[in-house]
């Protein structure tokens, strides 16, 4: 009696376990990218609409994630890769879902404004995966890097591009149809910037814990304590030395930086002569005003 009264029992637990592999199947199939983890104020942009960003929350293609001061959200796409937005940042999901069942996938990621660490899984051939800022391509088969867009009087509008491990190739929104301008290729501990006014810098050599500070500044906290991103990760593993391209692109590229390098001392000196001008100027006026002072009389007895 007892053993056939546990038939049934039997039965429904197959059935539950047939309807959760459907479900995790329908899941993987959908291949939505889901909010791992969001701290502080985050919001999802979509359609005009703001949203609070909520653990497992599915994104849709153009949402825009949305991070406030002292805030941070992780993403993971449908390719095991997974997205850190650090405070103050803006990530739009332009396109990361195929056309159609079984096609090729081309992600395509925009920085807007603020950083973003990406941990990108190897990609198959056919796959393609790039992170845009407003003036530089990140493109990448399969690595770990952060990119930091920042408008700054110093600098203007710049975007940093530091490397973990894996390369990219990155190459400026504004030259990379000018002939004769190509892309650099970063390398593991490298690092290239590109500004509005100039195509990226060669590839320079970046310690780790240079790339660590660089991430815990642009509110990357998870990213620059992360495992990867300690020193024993290396496992001996040296800096790769920067790669000088002697193709005439390369060479002009180095003169840009040095020439980019050379105007900003320069304009540091003459801001610093000119206040030194209006600061002796000003004490001039002064001991004018005090010599033209008129003298009064001596008071009579």
């Amino acid at each position: 009696m007892t053993r056939y009264s546990s038939l049934p029992m039997k039965r429904m637990l197959m059935a539950s376990l047939v309807l959760g592999f459907a479900a995790s199947s329908a899941m993987a199939a959908d291949g939505k990218a889901v909010i791992e983890k969001s701290e502080g104020q985050v919001e999802v942009i979509r359609m005009l609409k703001r949203l609070p960003a909520q653990k497992g929350m599915e994104l849709m293609q153009k949402d825009i994630i949305s991070a406030g001061e002292a805030s941070a959200a992780s993403v993971a796409l449908p390719d095991g890769t997974t997205v850190e937005v650090g405070a103050k940042s803006r990530l739009k999901m332009t396109n990361y879902l195929p056309d159609d069942a079984g096609a090729p996938r081309h992600t395509l990621l925009e920085l807007l404004n603020g950083a973003g660490a990406f941990n990108v899984r190897p990609l198959p051939p056919q796959d393609s995966f790039e992170v845009k800022s407003p003036v530089a391509v990140v493109g990448v088969r399969g690595t770990r890097f952060i990119v930091v867009h920042q408008v700054s009087r110093r600098f203007g509008v710049q975007s940093s591009v530091a490397v973990v491990n894996g390369s990219v190739q990155v190459k400026s929104v504004r030259f990379a149809s000018m002939p004769g301008v190509s892309a650099v290729v970063v390398q593991p501990l490298q690092k290239t910037e590109v500004s509005a006014e100039a195509p990226p810098t060669v590839p320079v050599t970046l310690p780790l814990s240079e790339i660590r500070v660089m991430a815990a500044q642009a509110g990357l906290s998870s990213t620059a304590e992360s495992r990867e991103m300690q020193p024993a990760a290396l496992d001996g593993q040296q800096p790769a030395e920067p790669r000088i391209p002697q193709t005439p692109e390369g060479v002009r590229a180095q003169l840009q930086d040095s020439f980019r390098e050379a105007l900003q001392e320069v304009q540091a000196q003459i801001q610093q002569q000119a206040i030194q001008i209006i600061q002796e100027r000003i004490a001039v006026d002064n001991q004018k005003k005090v010599i033209g002072r008129p003298v009064a009389p001596p008071p009579v007895p």
